[in-house]
């Protein structure tokens, strides 16, 4: 699921999460999403780093599996497992520290093994990753996963 591409609105924490059968009220892009969270058995998180977290494209979706994480949930995902894949211009990895550090705590809360992080710094052109070598380093993840 590509939410870059996928317009998500952001979720109005209305608690109006499944009053109609389905995890959200709102009907936008999620729409397509909810049905493949429900049978994911991994979530691969890729995101470039904008202001030292995640793309907010991708955070909107995020959020939007809150329903998910509730008490009075109808269903859960089937997910047991995640990687977090993340480039940025920065050229220092500490500046992945705020999207980590969200990540950590997302498997902590669902139970969720980690499958593994790569943070890729110096990426700050469209084409930069083209070719680059952490390319075959995700693609060895994938494979390991």
């Amino acid at each position: 699921f590509h939410s870059g591409r996928t317009p998500i609105s952001a979720c109005l924490h209305c608690d109006g999460c499944w009053t109609t059968g389905k995890p959200c009220v709102l009907e936008d892009g999620f729409d397509a999403f909810w049905p493949l969270l429900e049978q994911a058995q991994m979530l691969v998180f890729c995101s470039p780093l904008y202001w030292y977290n995640f793309s907010g494209h991708i955070k909107c979706a995020m959020d939007r599996m809150y329903p998910y994480s509730r008490k009075n949930r109808l269903r859960d995902m089937k997910v047991k497992e995640a990687m977090l894949l993340m480039c940025g211009e920065s050229l220092f990895p500490r500046s992945f520290a705020g999207a980590a550090e969200a990540y950590r705590q997302m498997l902590g809360l669902k139970h969720w093994t980690d499958r593994g992080r790569l943070f890729v710094t110096g990426v700050h052109e469209f084409g930069d990753m083209k070719g680059h070598k952490a390319l075959a380093a995700a693609e060895q993840m994938g494979r390991n996963a």
